[in-house]
Parts: C-alpha cells; sequence; structure tokens
C-alpha cells in the first residue's frame, strides 16, 4: 500500500509540477535546469505519513531529471511559526515551488504565499487556497 501511494504521488507531483513549469505561457515558463523545489514536512522520512510524501518528491525529483541541489527538504518543521519561517527560508533560498505536507501548516503556507507572489506554494489536504485569491497558492 505504501509503495503505491509513493508512486501515486510520485506521479501526480510530476505532472502536476512538470506542466505549469515547462509550459511556455507567453515566455513565462521556467528552464528545468533555473527549478528549484522546496518541501516542508511534519514529520521526516521515517515517520509513515511523511515517508510517503518523501518518496513521492524523491520520485518526482527523479522523473523531472533534478539534482540534489534542486530539491531542498525541511523535516520535522512543526505546526506553528516555524512553518512560516521555514517556507520563507525556502523563498529566499530561490525555492520556484514550496510543497508542504501537513494539514496544520495552512496557514502559514498562505501567509508566505501572500508574502512570496513569485513562488508557487503547494499545501497538501487544505482547503483554504482556492478562497484565499492567491494564484500562487494551491492545494493538493
Amino acid at each position: 500500500m505504501k509503495k503505491a501511494l509513493a508512486i501515486g504521488l510520485a506521479a501526480v507531483m510530476a505532472v502536476s509540477m512538470s506542466a505549469p513549469v515547462f509550459a511556455e505561457d507567453e515566455g513565462k515558463g521556467i528552464a528545468k535546469e533555473d527549478l528549484k523545489v522546496g518541501v516542508i514536512y511534519i514529520g521526516d522520512e521515517n515517520e509513515g505519513y511523511t515517508a510517503a510524501h518523501y518518496a513521492g518528491a524523491k520520485g518526482m525529483q527523479e522523473a523531472l531529471g533534478l539534482s540534489d541541489d534542486q530539491v531542498v527538504i525541511k523535516t520535522n518543521i512543526k505546526e506553528d511559526e516555524g512553518c512560516y519561517d521555514a517556507a520563507v527560508d525556502l523563498a529566499e533560498q530561490g525555492c520556484n515551488i514550496v510543497i508542504a505536507n501537513s494539514f496544520g501548516h495552512e496557514s502559514y503556507i498562505l501567509q508566505a504565499a501572500a508574502d512570496y507572489p513569485d513562488v508557487q506554494f503547494c499545501h497538501a489536504t487544505g482547503t483554504q487556497a482556492a478562497a484565499s485569491g492567491l494564484s500562487n497558492m494551491h492545494n493538493y
């Protein structure tokens, strides 16, 4: 079950992230070598829920042919102001996409999305992206 979930998540992430990133929408696409993905996890790669997300991110990295320096992973990020700090740090490091995997991270990811409109923020299990009015905030 975990393997199937990881493979499915990897496929969804690879397709959903590669489409907007590599699209040539009026010259606004990002070249693969310029892509940098930041990931915020509530746990680490040994904890069940996060382990599945971790495997999915690694699958995305492999599927897209990204180098290790193009994927920045932050583990054990609590559902508090530290999540906002982690998101800001990833944006400041040049990440074009920031992904967070905990429901409790959503308000902090929304705050970061408002502060960094040029970065795409993706949040698992959330419910507020559409209502936020932010074009760079997404729930999956």
